[in-house]
C-alpha cells in the first residue's frame, strides 16, 4: 500500500509566524533561502545521477509492501493507453500538476476523454488582480520553509470516505510532487483542496511520478516539496481565476455517488512516466532534469503572458517542449534571463533554449518571419529613408495583422519608433541626441 501525504502551509505555525512580522521584522528569524538553495541544489544532483535506479528502488519497495500496481510508461502516448484502460470510459480528474496538464492533458482530449480539471472549481469566480510578472507582490518571505508540513494522510481520507459515502464514478489523475524511493511515501503539494477530494471521492487513482520526481528518501521528498511552496508561492498568484461560468458547483458534483464492489474497484496505480527524460542524462541539457518544479521561472518572464499556449507556460516548459522537438507555436523568449535569476537552483534556461532553436533551425528551412527579422538591420536602414511613412505603416491595424500572420509577431507588441538617422550616423555626427 502506498503512502500519500499532501504538504502545504500549516494554517497555526502561519499565523504565528505572520505575527512575529508585523511585529518585529527584524527578529522573525526566517530561514536564510540561500541555504535552503543549496541543500536543495546537491539533493537534485544527487537525484538526478542516480535517476533510473530510484525508479527500479521504488517500484521494488512499493511491491515488496504489497502495492496495488506501479507501471512504466515510456512516453505520453503509452501513458495514456495505460490511463485509458484504468479509466474504464469515465471521466478523469486532474490536479495542476505541470506534469499532467502540459504533458499528458492534451493527449487525454485528442483521444476523446472527458478531463475535468479541478483546481480551479473550489473557487469562485473572480477577477485576478495579477497577470503581469511585475505586478506581483514581494510575499514570499511570509511563506518560510518550517511552516510548510504534512496536512492529511490521504489514503486514510480514502478509506474513511469509501466506509461513509462511496465513491464517484471517476478517476483521479494527479501528479506527485516528490516520491521518496526508500520509504515508497508519495508527497503532494496542495494550494486548496482539490487534491483531498480526488482522493476522497475518486473510484480509481492513477499517481502520475515522472522520473525527475523521484528521490532517494522522504526527508529529501520533503525538501523538494518544501521548495515548490517556498519558491513558487508568488507565481502562483499569476493568471490565477475562479471556476468557468457553469453555475454554482464543481464538475465533480455532477457525477453521482456509487459503492465500491470489492478492493480492486477502489484501487490505487502508480505510473513512472519517461517520456524523455532519462535521454536527457547523457546530454547538454540533463540540468532540466535538476527543476523541482517551483515555476519560479514565470514570476519574472516578460513574455509568457502574451502567449496563445493553453495555460501560462514557464520558461523551462518551454525549453523542454524545445528540447524534445515539441517547437510550440509562439516563441516568447526574450533572452532577459529573469528565469534563471528566479531559478533556486540557477539552471540556466536562457542557454539551453538558445541552443535548442537552432538545432531545430538547422533541421527544417527558416520560416519567411524568422528570414525577414533575422535582417533586421537591413529592414531598419530602408525605413530610415522615410521614416514618417514607416511609422505610420507599423502603428496600422492592417500591418500589424499582416505582421502577426507572416511574421509570428503579434499584434499586441508596441515596435520602436523608426528615426531618419540610424545610430552609427548619428553617432559619427557628433549631434546631440534628436
Amino acid at each position: 500500500m502506498f503512502t500519500i501525504q499532501a504538504v502545504g502551509p500549516v494554517p497555526s505555525w502561519k499565523r504565528r509566524q505572520l505575527a512575529r512580522l508585523i511585529l518585529d521584522p527584524a527578529r522573525a528569524g526566517l530561514p536564510c533561502r540561500d541555504e535552503v538553495k543549496s541543500r536543495l541544489r546537491d539533493m537534485r544532483q544527487d537525484a538526478v545521477d542516480r535517476m533510473c535506479s530510484l525508479a527500479d528502488e521504488l517500484a521494488g519497495r512499493i511491491a515488496a509492501a504489497g502495492g496495488e500496481g506501479v507501471f512504466a510508461a515510456a512516453d505520453a502516448s503509452e501513458a495514456v493507453g495505460r490511463i485509458r484502460e484504468i479509466s474504464r470510459g469515465g471521466p478523469i480528474a486532474v490536479n495542476k500538476s505541470s506534469v499532467v496538464t502540459k504533458e499528458l492533458v492534451p493527449a487525454l482530449a485528442e483521444a476523446g476523454c472527458r478531463v475535468v480539471e479541478t483546481y480551479y472549481d473550489e473557487l469562485a469566480p473572480f477577477a485576478c488582480r495579477f497577470d503581469r510578472s511585475w505586478q506581483l507582490p514581494d510575499v514570499g518571505s511570509s511563506l518560510p520553509v518550517e511552516g510548510i508540513g504534512t496536512t492529511a494522510d490521504l489514503v486514510a481520507i480514502r478509506r474513511e470516505s469509501e466506509r461513509q459515502q462511496g465513491f464517484r464514478g471517476f478517476t483521479g489523475l494527479v501528479g506527485a510532487s516528490a516520491v521518496s524511493a526508500r520509504e515508497g511515501a508519495v508527497l503532494m503539494l496542495q494550494h486548496g483542496r482539490n487534491v483531498t477530494r480526488i482522493f476522497r471521492e475518486a473510484r480509481t487513482i492513477v499517481i502520475m511520478a515522472a522520473l525527475d520526481k523521484i528521490v532517494p528518501d522522504l526527508d529529501a521528498a520533503f525538501l523538494q516539496t518544501r521548495g515548490m511552496a517556498l519558491f513558487g508561492f508568488e507565481s502562483l498568484l499569476l493568471g490565477l481565476h475562479g471556476r468557468p461560468e457553469r453555475g454554482s458547483g464543481a464538475a465533480l458534483d455532477e457525477l453521482p455517488i456509487g459503492r465500491s464492489e470489492g478492493r480492486a474497484d477502489r484501487s490505487i496505480h502508480m505510473l513512472l512516466l519517461d517520456n524523455g527524460r532519462s535521454a536527457l542524462l547523457g546530454g547538454k541539457y540533463r540540468d532540466l532534469l535538476l527543476c523541482i518544479g517551483c515555476r519560479a521561472c514565470v514570476k519574472g518572464c516578460a513574455g509568457s503572458q502574451f502567449t496563445d499556449l493553453p495555460g501560462r507556460w514557464s520558461p523551462k516548459e518551454y525549453a523542454e517542449s524545445l528540447v524534445a522537438g515539441r517547437s510550440p507555436p509562439d516563441d516568447f523568449c526574450l533572452q532577459c534571463k529573469s528565469c534563471q535569476a528566479n531559478c533556486p537552483l540557477g539552471i540556466e534556461l536562457p542557454d539551453m533554449i538558445i541552443a535548442a532553436k537552432a538545432e531545430l533551425a538547422a533541421g527544417r528551412r527558416r520560416r519567411v518571419g524568422e528570414s525577414v527579422l533575422g535582417k533586421m538591420g537591413s529592414l531598419e536602414r530602408w525605413a530610415s529613408r522615410a521614416p514618417g511613412a514607416a511609422n505610420v505603416l507599423i502603428a496600422s491595424a492592417p500591418a500589424r495583422w499582416l505582421a502577426e500572420k507572416v511574421l509570428d509577431l503579434s499584434r499586441r507588441r508596441e515596435l520602436p519608433r523608426v528615426r531618419g538617422a540610424t545610430l552609427p550616423k548619428w553617432f559619427r555626427s557628433g549631434k546631440p541626441e534628436p
